[in-house]
């Protein structure tokens, strides 16, 4: 199978030396809306903090974890294509 190569990943970035998971508590957009770049995809809460993660480009949003999940460091959110 090809990887698309216009796919960028969405994953959880480092939220600090001790934070190894966070809860998404919330999307910007719905799967398969439009999305602009620097425009906010997801919130993501921590025992110490929220994060932000903003769109890298423009593209439409695919989310693959629903708000609520618990998510690892380096696991795939969604995807811009």
């Amino acid at each position: 199978m090809e990887m698309d190569l216009s796919m960028i990943e969405i994953v959880v970035p480092s939220l600090g030396p001790s934070e190894q998971e966070a809860t998404v508590s919330g999307w910007g957009r719905k799967s398969g809306e439009a999305v602009a770049e620097d425009e906010l995809l997801v919130e993501l809460e921590t025992d110490t903090g929220d994060f932000e993660i903003v769109a890298p480009s423009d593209g439409i949003l695919t989310c693959t974890v629903l708000k609520g999940a618990t998510v690892r460091v380096g696991q795939v959110l969604g995807y811009i294509t």
